[in-house]
């Protein structure tokens, strides 16, 4: 078979939401010949598909594998850069998930990214916190307050507005309340000798 068939039959995979058979006939089509454009369009939509279902189903490292080569091979189409970013927050892997959010926002400077990458400082500030890492903790809270602040000034939407006005209320009104105990406890003579 040549390129044209595998694509073909690659593209009648895909509409049967068969993307793991779509994927390996779109992949023989691109081996056979690399600029065939219509499976350069293909392909990745069937890799975060398939991506997609993994993540439905609870397989979160299939699913960030299938995210990464998604964004690999389109490195323009936010989706695929939301989608890693959230499978790898609930995997736990905030650092990288930050850096996903970062690339989304590059490449669309929204309410969305903001509050997004804002909801992964926080989670990531609460980590700190719970390993008695002060230092870390404040200083991802504050990013996170940052970047709900950034959000607000992208106009969300009247209902996400809501989400996030709270949020960033709830975000200082923590940091506060934290520097202010970490100052009285800094106080006490040998509390952390």
């Amino acid at each position: 078979m040549n390129a044209e068939e595998y694509l073909k039959r690659g593209i009648d995979y895909f509409n049967k939401e068969d993307h793991d058979q779509a994927i390996v006939e779109l992949t023989e089509a691109l081996r056979l010949d690399p600029n065939l454009a219509e499976a350069k369009k293909y392909f990745p939509v069937a890799i975060f598909n398939r991506g997609a279902a993994s993540f439905r189903k609870g397989d979160i490292d299939r699913a960030i594998d299938d995210f990464t080569k998604a964004t690999e091979y389109d490195k323009t189409d936010i989706q695929y850069f939301g989608a890693l970013a959230t499978a790898l927050t609930k995997k736990g892997n905030y650092d990288r998930s930050i850096e996903v959010w970062t690339a989304f926002i590059d490449l669309d400077k929204t309410a969305q990214g903001y509050h997004s990458r804002a909801n992964v400082y926080y989670y990531k500030s609460k980590k700190h916190r719970l390993e008695g890492d002060k230092d870390n903790f404040l200083k991802y809270l504050q990013f996170a307050i940052d970047d709900f602040e950034e959000c607000l000034r992208h106009n969300p939407n009247d209902e996400q507005r809501a989400v996030v006005q709270k949020q960033l209320e709830l975000a200082k009104g923590e940091k506060k309340n934290r520097e202010e105990v970490y100052e009285a406890i800094d106080k006490i003579p040998g509390f952390f000798q």
